[in-house]
């Protein structure tokens, strides 16, 4: 799945997404949970099965939380650059006209904007830019952590435990 997400997810750090295109990247990552529990559509309508209970089964986040990760960690490298460096003189940069008619729906600063508020930061930008300073800090707000932490091995469930688990659960819901 690391892999599958490391290209879905190519460069979003500067990506500007409407809800629409975010909902099909939402079911593309839905189907790709799926696939690996070889769960087909039928199976998951025949027994009401969410596609949050397959991927707390599979150990794996809702994609929010990866592209939320990326974002911020994003947002706190550039925060850390010196002011000469032109990402961080676009990101603090303010144009003083208004937009035209038909601006943009989404923009990366309000895409910044809904990342920090959905991790509970303060959206003003010498709040989180002071916690981005302390990179370590930044890294433990945004859900990353050390790299050894991460190439340790997750709990190896078998498909056939996962499906057994998902039947008896739907089983349970429709007992007395």
């Amino acid at each position: 799945m690391a892999l599958c997400l490391s290209i879905l997810l190519y460069g979003c750090e500067v990506w500007c997404l409407r809800e629409d295109l975010f909902n099909r990247l939402r079911c593309f990552h839905h189907r790709c949970c799926r696939t690996m529990c070889r769960i087909t559509i039928s199976h998951t309508i025949r027994h009401h099965i969410s596609s949050e209970s397959l991927q707390k089964r599979l150990h794996i986040e809702p994609l929010d939380t990866y592209y939320h990760r990326r974002i911020l960690r994003w947002a706190g490298h550039v925060s850390r650059m010196p002011m000469s460096r032109a990402p961080r003189k676009l990101l603090t940069s303010w144009v003083a006209n208004s937009r035209p008619i038909g601006c943009p729906q989404m923009t990366w600063g309000r895409t910044l904007k809904k990342a920090l508020l959905c991790n509970g930061l303060s959206s003003e930008f010498t709040k989180w830019r002071d916690l981005a300073a302390n990179r370590d800090e930044w890294r433990v707000i945004c859900g990353s952590t050390s790299r050894r932490a991460t190439n340790k091995a997750q709990p190896n469930n078998s498909r056939q435990a996962i499906w057994t688990e998902l039947r008896s659960g739907a089983q349970q819901r429709f007992l007395p």
